[in-house]
């Protein structure tokens, strides 16, 4: 996917489309590790086991970390922050 240079005024908004566009493939992704993960129980042999589960954990552990930065990136770049920081101090 391409996505063309904004300017300054247009960078927000489009930061915030692609922040809000980037749930639904990161937790996709976290569904299917769940699902390989649970698929690995009926599996047979040691080291396939092992070596799937190992596997399914380093994924789940760099999706804990993509959905961390983007819920950062949501919250940094989320049109009504200051409003919200507000809010959340009250």
């Amino acid at each position: 996917m391409k996505h063309s240079i904004q300017s300054a005024g247009e960078a927000v908004p489009a930061a915030w489309d692609i922040i809000c566009q980037m749930e639904t493939p990161i937790w996709t992704m976290h569904d299917i590790l769940t699902a390989i993960g649970l698929m690995v129980i009926e599996m047979e042999g040691d080291e396939a086991v092992s070596a799937v589960q190992r596997l399914v954990s380093i994924a789940q552990e760099n999706f804990e970390k993509a959905e961390e930065l983007r819920g950062q990136l949501f919250h940094l770049n989320h049109p009504r922050r200051e409003e919200l920081a507000k809010e959340a101090s009250r």
